[in-house]
């Protein structure tokens, strides 16, 4: 038994060192407190606004209509009047609008500055709905171009009461006529900084003439991370593909295909968590409400990986010591130095706040074909 625990330990502590993409690069501990200073300082601001603006018909104008510009600029408004109409009809009761077929997934959060989250929204949808067109026959290049508009009411007890923010997103989108396929389906997201509380997303997708719509309705949740008091949380943890840097963070709200933006961060991650056998599972996740040590400033935790299936345990990892909230970790799907079998399995993690002695459990559901 204790040979084999020490093969686990050497085997898990070399995954450790890998980093998402599979190469040999170490993950470093101060490369994760860099990103951290970097994605944190990223979520301090607003994101820039962009206004809604209809099509003009041009046509000849007068000299009354000449004088009526000279008048300021009425407020700006981000909701065309067709979407915040049917947001007015139907929220409430979360009648939705399905002119284009699209599917929601799920809302995830990441932690900002001064208590609020980064909310970030999946969708999927074919290229055939997205109304890809070309110019030209001889065009190698297909686009499309989509409206986006977003309103946040907040909600007690799934009542609306009232609306807390409107915000307008231009979606356009390229694909070249070569490797376009009409019925593959990517991932989209958006993200957008909100305090906590409990919040209704209604978001309204239309054609570019206004002329198609769907509308999608969800209730999702952020925590008040300053108010966790005896306990620890952490954010969804989620299982990606892959994490890159970048040199300059993104400011404006735009739509993203196939991941979604942090700071610095480019987070591609796995949607359905369906792997091969032999590969790993990169979970990445903070922890929320940990205690830090009056001396050193760092927190102390311990965390435990393990997998199993059912309610069998199949392989048990040795603890691993954490300094920082941020968690970027490879679990290798291996029992006894062998792949795991075809099945669906689960990964426990518990994590203990050594300061504070208080503990969390986690799980992740995952499928091996």
């Amino acid at each position: 038994m204790k040979a084999e625990q020490g093969k686990q330990e050497n085997l898990l502590s070399e995954r450790v060192q890998q980093n998402l993409s599979g190469g040999k690069m170490k993950l470093n501990s101060f490369l994760l407190v860099a990103l951290i200073g970097t994605m944190i300082s990223f979520l301090n601001f607003s994101y820039a606004s962009v206004s809604f603006e209809k099509p003009k018909q041009t046509a000849k104008k007068t000299e009354k209509d000449q004088k009526k510009e000279e008048v300021p600029v009425e407020e700006k408004i981000f909701i065309a009047p067709e979407a915040a109409k049917i947001f007015d009809e139907d929220a409430a009761l979360r009648k939705t609008r399905n002119d284009i077929p699209l599917h929601f997934l799920r809302t995830v959060f990441l932690p900002a500055q001064q208590n609020n989250l980064y909310s970030v929204f999946w969708f999927k949808i074919k290229n055939a709905d997205l109304g890809f067109t070309a110019p030209t026959e001889e065009a190698e290049t297909l686009s499309t171009q989509m409206h986006v508009f977003i309103r946040f009411y907040n909600i007690e007890n799934g009542n609306l009461k009232g609306i807390f923010r409107e915000v307008y997103i231009p979606f356009r989108a390229q694909e070249s006529r070569e490797g376009y396929n009409p019925e593959e389906e990517n991932l989209y997201t958006f993200g957008y900084i909100l305090p906590p509380g409990e919040y209704l997303l209604a978001s309204a997708f239309t054609s570019n003439d206004l002329t198609k719509i769907v509308t999608i309705y969800s209730e999702f949740s952020l925590p008040d991370t300053a108010s966790l008091q005896g306990k620890i949380e952490t954010t969804p943890v989620l299982s990606v593909k892959s994490i890159q840097q970048v040199d300059t963070p993104e400011t404006k709200l735009k739509i993203y295909k196939n991941y979604f933006t942090y700071g610095r961060l480019i987070i591609e991650p796995k949607i359905e968590n369906v792997f091969r056998a032999g590969e790993n599972v990169d979970l990445f996740y903070f922890i929320l409400g940990a205690k830090t040590h009056p001396e050193t400033q760092r927190q102390d935790l311990e965390i435990k990986y393990s997998i199993k299936k059912g309610t069998q345990g199949v392989v048990r990892f040795p603890s691993q010591p954490a300094k920082m909230p941020i968690v970027s970790q490879p679990i290798p799907l291996i029992s006894k130095g062998k792949n795991l079998e075809a099945g669906n399995y689960t990964i426990v993690i518990e994590i203990l706040d050594k300061i504070s002695n208080i503990s969390v459990t986690k799980e992740v559901a995952l499928e091996i074909k």
